[in-house]
């Protein structure tokens, strides 16, 4: 079967001040986030009633603020959550070999989309990352712990009912 394959690979330079990778959270960081989560699979979801349409045809991202976190920041943990948030979470506890807890409630994100709209529908294109204070433009969602006993690193979310849920 004939067919079109396009590839592409890009190259560039990192900043002076270096990178900022998703090994390097730390017990004691805050977890923090740029802004709300949700609307895009939110629209999906709803799509005749949603009133998400520009987050999701039109996302915005943060790449002005990724560049101030350079130039304001030492020390973290950044990376975009498009993938969504719960995914980000995940990948940096693993990377990171550390637990990270993160309260329900203080996920941003509007009104009508349902927890599971902003942990895990993406495309969002927000920052999360951890961090020794919170940064301007970023808001305080949870917590990066140390390993119990050599466990396995995981991601929690615990909810107003004091219940956890595994990402």
């Amino acid at each position: 079967k004939a067919g079109t394959v396009i590839s592409i690979t890009i190259f560039g330079k990192a900043d002076t001040r270096g990178i900022f990778y998703r090994h390097t959270a730390k017990a004691g960081d805050l977890v923090c986030v740029s802004g709300d989560f949700g609307a895009s699979s939110h629209f999906l979801n709803n799509i005749k009633t949603s009133p998400h349409k520009q987050k999701h045809l039109r996302p915005e991202p943060q790449l002005n603020l990724a560049k101030e976190i350079f130039k304001t920041v030492d020390t973290g943990t950044v990376m975009d959550a498009s993938d969504g948030l719960a995914q980000a979470l995940w990948e940096i506890s693993q990377k990171s070999n550390k637990n990270i807890f993160i309260d329900a409630a203080k996920v941003p994100k509007a009104a009508d989309i349902s927890m599971s709209e902003a942990l895990y529908g993406g495309e969002d294109y927000q920052l999360v990352g951890t961090f020794k204070k919170v940064p301007d433009n970023f808001a305080l969602i949870g917590k990066v712990e140390s390993l119990n006993n050599e466990a396995e690193a995981r991601a929690k979310v615990i909810e107003l009912t004091s219940n956890e849920i595994l990402l």
